[in-house]
């Protein structure tokens, strides 16, 4: 049985072990920002990182933060009393004029603090009045120009180092007249924080967090990458870069297409230039040595003649090969290739009669920048408002999502459209005018960026995607459309260049088939593939990050750098999940 205290004592009592002020953000199920001021902060364990907070069972956001995934918390500087009164509050719209970008889980991190620990709940614990939340630290941060926030004795304090000699630190209640001269003066000097002025024109974070994200800028091994056209790979053999390698592809006498490293060992000249003297193999074009597609075994040197010594005794590489939906993919990575069919989208596995019309091109730019961008909320609805496909229509000026991850795919879901916004000082902005068409639909729609039709195909109906928009490992994006579904492959060249492979598909047969094509060469190719893609190209090209500084909309790209954190999960399936790492890097 709890003894009875005078609990307005108790707090008195309490108060007189200072602690720092943090604010907890999170999202709560619908991706809304939750927020609460609490000084309960301390640390648990350093193997494995854990600390600690609580929130009051009476708080609005407690169930919130019981359930939450991850959430952040933010160690408050000296000049942050505002904001620590602000996320007191209750009922208030608390990240208003809140300097914040996207953390951990898309989670709030606040600008200008002493310090941040973005964490994965570990456990939650009944404690009384309270829950106990302990989380684990996936990454933190601070700033040691930035005084600490301190609360003491029921009032707002700063801290001061120990003076040298002295015996004892001091501590300053704001506004409360105790401290010495000192003290005094830090608090009544009202001026600007240089330090924080100055931290306006910081260029951001690194991908630190990110660790195995920033080594794979080479793309992901121990995938399938599509790489050309099935059609365009015939027995002349035709060179191709993917993931930093050379490699050739030819098809061989029976129709079959094999990949090879492009380079005789002889003297280095690339396999490409050379021709199938014989069937099934291909020969250099310097001095003739051949080797066989099956294998990249020497089978012969035509300039040594047929008991050539070399034979047997020198190999090129092969890479697994397989040709699907109209493509040719190659397999790059170490070990046993998974099946393609695991790989490909869920709906081309066994599709119902379908055509295909696509565009691939190398283009500048890394592949991460090109997925990222794909799967970006919120640049489309303003760089790509002056795109000949959007001629007509009204694309929104801003919106609210929310991911969702369904298996390995991510999903961008709808949870509110804007189609103008008032800007407080500068006026009204909107991408609507007189010739442009507003869809009627309601927001949330699972298919179109604008919300969806009253004619959809039965087929991509079928599939109920929660979100229009979805992502997946090695850098795949779905777009669901009425009628059609466009698929983005981001294939990595090497760290300059992306192979851009567009295709869209439509589950159509017969004369409707035929027409799809006809649409498809005079408008779709020239009009979507090419400038509208070109748009994202431009921007691609340009971008620099990291370092970067993240906003709300970001959430879409904090969630698919957590994917490939994730790993494979083709490889987990083997029980491999080295070998998603760059250098077979084991996973902790």
């Amino acid at each position: 049985m709890s003894r009875a205290f005078d609990t307005a004592a108790l707090r008195r009592a309490l108060g007189q072990f200072p602690t720092g002020v943090t604010v907890v953000t999170t999202l709560d199920r619908d991706g809304g920002k939750i927020g609460v001021t609490a000084s309960s902060f301390n640390s648990v364990s350093m193997d494995p990182p854990l600390i600690l907070w609580s929130v009051a069972k009476r708080a609005y956001s407690a169930q919130v933060f019981r359930n939450a995934e991850h959430f952040v918390v933010n160690v408050l500087g000296r000049q942050q009393v505002d904001i620590s009164k602000q996320f007191a509050r209750q009922g208030a719209d608390k990240f208003a004029n809140v300097d914040f970008s996207a953390g951990v889980g898309g989670c709030p991190v606040l600008g200008d603090t002493a310090g941040r620990f973005e964490c994965r709940t570990w456990n939650t614990y009944d404690g009384g009045d309270h829950i106990i939340v302990v989380g684990e630290v996936c990454s933190f941060g601070f700033d040691e120009s930035v005084t600490p926030l301190v609360f003491s004795r029921g009032a707002y304090a700063v801290a001061t180092p120990q003076p040298a000699g002295g015996t004892s630190a001091v501590l300053l209640e704001t506004g409360s007249g105790q401290g010495n001269k000192e003290n005094r003066d830090m608090a009544e000097v009202d001026r600007p924080d240089e330090a924080r002025q100055q931290r306006k024109y910081d260029w951001g974070r690194d991908w630190q967090r990110w660790p195995t994200y920033e080594k794979v800028a080479r793309g992901l091994p121990n995938y399938w990458y599509p790489v050309q056209w099935a059609s365009a790979v015939t027995r002349r053999p035709q060179p191709i870069r993917l993931r930093g390698e050379n490699i050739v592809l030819v098809r061989d006498h029976a129709g079959e297409v094999f990949a090879l490293e492009d380079r005789c060992p002889h003297r280095g000249v690339p396999l490409s230039g050379g021709s199938m003297e014989f069937p099934g193999t291909i020969s250099c074009p310097y001095h003739g040595w051949t080797y066989r597609l099956k294998d990249g075994d020497l089978c012969a040197v035509i300039t040594d003649g047929p008991e050539s010594a070399m034979c047997g005794k020198v190999a090129v590489r092969t890479y697994p090969c397989a040709e699907r939906l109209g493509l040719v993919w190659v397999y790059s990575g170490a070990g046993e290739a998974h099946a393609l069919q695991r790989q490909i989208p869920e709906e081309l596995v066994a599709p119902p009669q379908f055509c295909v019309g696509g565009r691939i091109e190398n283009r500048s730019g890394n592949w991460r920048f090109y997925t990222e961008n794909g799967f970006d909320e919120g640049h489309a609805k303003y760089l790509h408002r002056t795109s000949l496909w959007r001629t007509f229509k009204v694309m929104p000026t801003w919106n609210v999502v929310r991911i969702d991850r369904r298996g390995r795919w991510l999903y961008r879901v709808e949870t509110e459209r804007h189609w103008d916004a008032q800007f407080a000082g500068l006026g009204r902005w909107t991408n609507d005018r007189w010739w442009k068409i507003k869809p009627v639909q309601k927001q949330g729609r699972s298919l179109g960026n604008t919300g969806g039709s009253t004619h959809n195909d039965p087929y991509i109906l079928a599939q109920d995607f929660p979100g229009f928009a979805s992502l997946s490992l090695p850098g795949v994006l779905r777009i669901a459309y009425p009628q059609f579904i466009h698929y983005e492959f981001y294939v990595p060249i090497d760290e300059q260049n992306t192979k851009y492979v567009g295709v869209m598909v439509q589950f159509k047969s017969g004369l409707a088939k035929y027409l799809f094509y006809l649409k498809y060469l005079l408008g779709i190719r020239w009009l979507f593939h090419g400038q509208f893609s070109a748009q994202d190209h431009w921007m691609v090209d340009a971008t620099t990050a990291p370092p970067e500084r993240l906003y709300r909309p970001d959430i879409s790209l904090i969630e698919w750098r957590r994917l490939v954190e994730e790993g494979s999960p083709f490889a987990a399936a083997r029980g491999d999940l080295s070998a998603t790492l760059p250098g077979g890097a084991q996973r902790t």
